[in-house]
């Protein structure tokens, strides 16, 4: 059960839909599970009551406490913004890579090398 739950709730990210499809589809998925999520479980030893399923609890609540900023790329089409983090984690890969290729740089120099990275990153 809590496969099938977390399969749909997943889904619904990989789907390709507009904004208000999407909360309305996470509303609906909510009510589905609302029961299932909210299950608690005893942890006999501190007799403490937790949430049996926290990461997919989390993973919605992370979903709809973020929904103003998820799917601007929609909203801002004139901006012409990716749908992905792809590329800004390509960039942040190269940043690590050159700047692992340059151990040993003292404080004052590693701040000149990064200030440098970026500048002709934005040229």
């Amino acid at each position: 059960m809590k496969l099938e739950a977390a399969k749909e709730l997943h889904a619904l990210s990989l789907v390709k839909i507009d904004k208000v499809s999407f909360v309305n589809e996470l509303k609906k998925w909510h009510l589905k599970w609302k029961d299932f999520i909210n299950e608690h479980s005893l942890l006999s030893k501190t007799v403490k009551f937790f949430y049996t399923y926290k990461r997919l609890r989390n993973a919605y609540f992370s979903l709809k406490n973020n929904l103003p900023y998820l799917l601007n790329y929609l909203k801002y089409k004139e901006l012409c913004l990716p749908n992905t983090t792809n590329m800004l984690d390509g960039f942040f890969s190269d940043f690590k890579n050159n700047l692992h290729n340059h151990n040993g740089l003292n404080l004052v120099r590693k701040k000149k090398f990064i200030e440098d990275f970026f500048s002709n990153k934005n040229r």
